[in-house]
């Protein structure tokens, strides 16, 4: 590997908002009544706010090379009806100005995004090849599952952009949370959270911005495009086919997944207890997976990423103090597995083959170096692609 390069400390934001999370997820308990009913006519109407209720917002994001910046207009009323994910297509990119969120063929590309030295970088799940598409140093990103787009939302505006990993071309969509964006399978579009909290839908293209209920922390479907998110009425929302059905849940929602068919969530009680449960999303076969964290500490469950195939899912437990373990365990329940050797281990996708898990490992803002790893959900063929490397 040659000698070790200075590793980047990052900056305290990140582990700022996991603190507030937590926080606000003792808070939400008591503010769950107030919010039900604003959120039962949010989450009856699935429609956008007017058009310029997300204000644009100057740039902060720069290109780590010559490239362009827009903003994209809002379209509030837009019609997100329909089923996303599942109309043939041929581009990853997707839409036209009359259907802005397309459909495109699925693909994951054999890539990975992670941050070094300031910058937002991509690279082949080897770690070769890298290159820095942004400079950004700080806020949550996502790389589009086809590898051709970056959804940041950076800390300094507050706004996500959508950057074109090809070009560095960037997009500024508006105001943004610092829950994780998610893209659909086919990467035509992705859900993020506004400010209220309002889970948001928008294309590739950064067209045809709408809202589609109250909640946060949105995650897409591996396979089909359904949206699972917590409702700000405290219930778990799923979005398909242009409509919302929302479920019980067992406690503040601190993690989601889905395949489309069964939804997996980590929740907190009451009393400050971690839990991970499965069940269809009708609301039958409920199963507890994991019942309480390994850690004697106050976790949350969180950081869910569901294996291409729905066999495995990978899952964080995370404090407020940056302590974050990683674990696979079977997706219909079992014994969960620590992936982590060190102290810290933060998820960020499966790899295309859907045979290993790509992650950061160390502790930046405790001082620890960080990389870019590479494990198999037993455990095996692990591996240190980048020095330096972090989320």
């Amino acid at each position: 590997m040659g000698d070790r390069p200075d590793y980047e400390v990052e900056r305290g934001s990140y582990w700022r908002s996991v603190e507030n999370r937590r926080k606000a997820g003792i808070a939400a308990a008591v503010a769950m009544a107030v919010l039900g009913v604003a959120a039962t006519i949010a989450l009856s109407a699935g429609r956008g706010p007017e058009s310029g209720s997300q204000s644009e917002t100057s740039r902060t994001i720069t290109p780590a090379e010559d490239s362009t910046e827009t903003t994209a207009p809002s379209t509030g009323d837009a019609d997100v009806g329909g089923e996303p994910g599942t109309t043939p297509g041929t581009s990853g990119e997707g839409g036209t100005a009359a259907d802005p969120y397309g459909s495109a063929t699925y693909v994951r590309a054999p890539l990975v995004a992670y941050r070094r030295n300031g910058a937002l970088c991509v690279a082949a799940e080897d770690g070769t090849g890298e290159r820095a598409v942004v400079a950004s140093a700080d806020g949550v990103f996502s790389l589009s599952p086809d590898g051709s787009a970056i959804a940041v939302v950076d800390t300094g505006s507050g706004a996500l952009a959508i950057v074109d990993v090809a070009s560095g071309a960037v997009v500024t969509v508006g105001a943004a949370t610092q829950d994780t964006p998610s893209w659909a399978p086919d990467s035509a579009w992705l859900v993020y959270t506004a400010p209220g909290p309002v889970v948001m839908r928008v294309a590739r293209s950064g067209a045809g911005t709408a809202q589609l209920f109250a909640g946060s922390l949105p995650s897409v479907s591996v396979a089909d495009g359904t949206v699972v998110a917590a409702a700000a009425s405290g219930e778990m929302a799923v979005w398909r086919n242009g409509s919302l059905s929302l479920l019980p849940a067992s406690g503040t929602i601190t993690g989601l997944a889905t395949d489309g068919t069964s939804v997996w969530c980590g929740s907190l009680s009451a009393e400050g207890g971690a839990s991970l449960c499965t069940g269809t999303i009708g609301g039958s076969d409920k199963r507890v997976v994991v019942a309480a964290p390994q850690s004697t500490r106050a976790v949350t469950f969180s950081d869910l990423l569901l294996a291409p195939d729905g066999t495995q899912l990978v899952f964080a437990e995370q404090s407020d103090d940056g302590y974050s373990r990683m674990f696979a365990v079977p997706a219909s329940g079992g014994s969960a597995g620590e992936l982590s050797v060190r102290r810290d281990c933060y998820p960020l996708r499966w790899t295309a083959d859907g045979g290993a898990v790509l992650f950061i490992e160390g502790n930046a803002f405790q001082g620890d170096p960080t990389a870019l790893m590479r494990v198999a959900p037993g455990g095996a063929s692990r591996r240190l692609l980048v020095d330096g490397a972090g989320h």
